[in-house]
């Protein structure tokens, strides 16, 4: 998988040969090898040498493809911390020359990169019983003894692309090296020695010559056995390769990518079919197609629009090709006003009118394009290109623009592997580690057990499933999961519920291990009744979208009021903390909340553990929870669906303590303005979306969910069932999105990205603010009702949302990168 525009990326096809051999890898060929050998009947032992070099030789290219996916997978910050950062002086411009190799003495060496369905034992060999290599699914693996040894290293150190709008996406890249021994030797002994001569075989050679110069001199100095990639002695003997094996190596250069360098990236269509008229500012990408319709005008302001699929202009649910769609001409830095700004209209079905080819206007469709006088060319008046031809001079740099030479593809729109630039997809990581909590392995001793009803945790009993926490749970600084609602009579609400909160434990041997968190409960609690700050509490969201029956069977008199949250109120938690940062804080925040002087001080003096308690998290990372959220559907259907898919509200968020990401696994509800003034009370943003003052002193901010719901500043949590909708006020979002969504099935809309996030309040002619960027991961699993529009829902706001320019230079905590390998050389 290769992101972006690379020069030096491979063909579609080469890439297809990749993922062929990665297949071929999962199954370490020994289907198909078995079953060639089978039908010919040949004598296993007669052709046993030449077999074993050619298993050999595709045990390894399978091992070398299958490598470059899994580092894809693993060097994803989603799974481990940043270890890309250069320390203090550091310098990223270039790679030095190639260190030295590691050995291959102990274990510690070998990072967890495995064949896709082989059985690997964890020495960084795999074999079988009986000296067979065991193959999931496919039995034994006939014939003599083969074993398969790997080995990534890292090369040099890391360097970086410049950041910047119209430059390359910033990126962070470090050269590995996955190394792969295959051999059918009677014993592991002696074939993973380092002291193998380098090859200089006729085809490497050739392929060394083919390198770009850059790329040549990622590997020159390289040392191993005392001779050079060309087959040049760089000191010492040539030592003569084992006999029976073959190692193969392979230098990839991983580069990670800030999702947020994108305003818009889906991973599934992306559809933009807006009512009102709208602009759309930065980078747009979607790993699927593109389709473009609306009811006024649709302006994408960029100079970097993508599809892996086709771009079409149309809506995806019907053959409806209306409004008009205009498309900025490319220039390498968009957001500077002092770029010219040219406008060329994509044309919609009636726009580019009853041509030959017109399907659904200007588009991926319109294959052939327009020859009126088929004299061949389409070069005379009225004439029309191919698309994936036009497309390139339509959208790109104006008439006597200067393209700088760093800029690999100065054309706006892309798509598809029609397309000179070879448009492929945005990996994304695995975003299902949003989830709170896993069954561990019950072999596993010393994970927890939660108390469905209170979100506590404690170590589970030997020999039980246990839990284990999901990565963001496990890497927050605060976690608060919530336990079940259960009826209650005395309770307004008629259920009474209650929470728990944790902090990150330092000392803790397994992060994932929630009995090992600090509980931080009974503090905070004991803080907030003292101060009168409820900064931590649970409550209901009425969410008309998730469900419209809030009655729960064997309760009669009991409605459920809504979508259970965790709610956090952003800044009675930040008073909260400032109240007891200091002995004489806390007396004075106790005073104040009505205590005499006398009383105050003996409080303090009785909870000394309150005063210096850190509630924001140090990290930036704050996620909220439910112990009994169901993924496991019950008689076909999940429990924690509809209305009580569950999640977290975010209140009072006008300021934020820093850098903010909040994560939940449902749905997650901001009420009123977010992230919308600096500390110093300035808004971040004037009315166009341009950033006020420096953007360095502000802070950047992402959530994740399974839903994100905007509810805004006239917002009072009492919309009814049914009736008119409540009004909805100005309100303004700085914030980064990463969202699910629900599929257009047939005549069936999603809503598409103006409705990626959702709304419930009657916003017509009510401006909503979003200044951020906006990531469609997965389809969502809990918060799974589908979009409809007027009646009890919505109705829409003026859409005023563009892209935070402060995300080019740095991203809010913790939001995952998008990582590709890109083959340098094999051999």
């Amino acid at each position: 998988m290769k992101i972006l525009h690379s020069n030096h990326g491979k063909s579609r096809g080469e890439r297809g040969m990749a993922m062929l051999y990665a297949l071929f890898g999962a199954s370490v060929s020994a289907g198909l090898l078995a079953l060639l050998i089978a039908n010919t009947g040949l004598d296993a032992q007669k052709v046993a040498a030449g077999r074993s070099r050619v298993e050999q030789r595709f045990v390894g290219e399978a091992a070398l493809s299958a490598a470059s996916i899994k580092l894809e997978q693993r060097l994803a910050n989603w799974y481990r911390p940043d270890t890309w950062l250069p320390d203090d002086g550091e310098e990223w411009t270039s790679i030095p020359e190639a260190r030295e190799r590691w050995g291959l003495a102990g274990e510690g060496d070998w990072q967890d990169v495995y064949l896709a369905g082989v059985t690997m034992v964890p020495t960084g060999h795999s074999g079988g019983p009986d000296g067979r290599l065991a193959v999931t699914g496919q039995g034994e693996l006939p014939g003599r003894f083969k074993a398969v040894g790997w080995r990534v290293q890292l090369l040099g150190v890391p360097f970086a692309t410049p950041a910047g709008s119209g430059s390359p996406m910033r990126t962070t890249n470090r050269m590995f090296e996955v190394r792969v021994v295959a051999t059918d030797a009677p014993t592991w002994d002696g074939v993973l020695e380092t002291s193998f001569a380098w090859t200089a075989e006729a085809g490497f050679t050739a392929a060394l010559d083919e390198l770009s110069s850059a790329d040549r001199e990622l590997v020159l100095g390289l040392d191993q056995g005392g001779w050079d990639p060309f087959g040049e002695p760089v000191g010492g003997q040539q030592l003569r390769r084992h006999e029976r094996r073959r190692v193969l190596s392979r230098v990839f250069q991983v580069s990670r990518t800030p999702t947020t360098q994108f305003a818009i990236l889906y991973d599934d269509d992306l559809e933009i079919n807006p009512g009102p008229s709208m602009t759309v500012r930065g980078r747009v990408h979607s790993n699927a197609d593109l389709y473009m319709s609306c009811g006024g005008t649709l302006r994408l302001d960029t100079n970097y629009l993508r599809a892996m699929g086709g771009i079409y202009r149309r809506r995806k649910n019907n053959t409806n090709s209306t409004g008009t769609v205009r498309v900025r001409r490319w220039v390498e830095d968009p957001f500077d006003p002092s770029e010219p700004v040219n406008w060329v209209r994509m044309d919609s079905r009636s726009q580019l009118g009853g041509i030959e080819g017109n399907i659904s206007g200007y588009d991926s469709a319109f294959t052939l394009g327009y020859d009126a006088n088929g004299d061949g060319d389409f070069t005379d008046s009225g004439e029309l290109l191919p698309f994936h031809v036009g497309a390139l001079d339509k959208w790109g740099a104006p008439s006597g623009y200067a393209v700088p030479d760093s800029q690999g593809f100065a054309h706006t729109v892309g798509y598809g592997d029609a397309h000179p630039e070879n448009v492929s997809s945005v990996a994304l990581p695995n975003l299902g580690t949003k989830q709170a909590l896993f069954d561990a392995d019950p072999s596993v001793e010393g994970r927890a057990q939660v108390d469905p009803l209170t979100g506590k945790f404690s170590p589970a009993a030997a020999g039980d499933p246990g839990l284990v926490a999901g990565f963001y749970a496990a890497n927050a600084d605060l976690k608060i999961i919530a336990g079940s609602p259960i009826p209650d009579a005395s309770s307004p609400s008629g259920w009474d519920w209650d929470w728990s909160a944790y902090g990150s434990n330092p000392d803790a041997s397994d992060p994932a291990d929630p009995s090992q968190w600090v509980d931080r409960s009974t503090s905070i609690k004991l803080a907030q009744q003292l101060l009168g700050h409820e900064a931590i509490s649970v409550d209901f969201v009425p969410d008309t979208r998730q469900d419209h029956n809030r009655s729960v069977p064997g309760y009669p008199g009991h409605l459920y009021p809504g979508v259970g949250v965790v709610k956090v109120d952003v800044a009675a938690l930040m008073d909260l903390e400032a109240a007891l940062a200091t002995t004489s804080s806390f007396e004075s925040a106790l005073m104040g909340a009505g205590y005499s002087s006398s009383d105050a001080a003996d409080l303090v003096e009785s909870h000394p553990g309150l005063v210096g308690m850190q509630l924001h998290p140090a990290n930036g990372l704050l996620y909220a929870g439910h112990a009994d959220m169901d993924h496991t559907p019950v008689g076909g259907e999940k429990t924690s669906t509809g209305a009580k898919a569950k999640g977290v509200c975010l209140t009072n968020g006008e300021v934020l303590p820093g850098d903010l990401t909040v994560v939940t696994e449902g749905s997650l509800y901001i009420d009123g303005d977010y992230n919308k003034y600096d500390h110093a009370g300035n808004t971040l943003f004037d009315a166009d979306g341009n950033v006020v003052g420096s953007p360095v002193a502000s802070n950047v901010s992402a959530v994740i969910a399974d839903a994100v719901n905007l509810l805004s500043n006239a917002w009072t949590n009492t919309k009814p069932l049914s009736g008119s909708l409540p009004v909805a006020s100005e309100t303004t979002f700085n914030v980064s999105v990463y969202t699910g969504n629900q599929p257009t099935e047939g005549s069936a809309y999603n809503g598409g990205f103006e409705n990626l996030p959702r709304f419930h309040e009657k916003w017509t002619g009510i401006h909503c603010y979003i200044n951020g960027s906006f990531v469609q991961a997965w389809q969502s699993e809990i918060a799974d009702g589908t979009w409809s529009y007027g009646g009890d829902r919505y109705k829409a706001p003026r859409r005023d949302w563009v892209y935070d320019t402060r995300l080019l230079g740095r991203e809010p905590p913790f939001v995952p990168f998008s990582v590709s390998a890109r083959e340098v050389i094999t051999f």
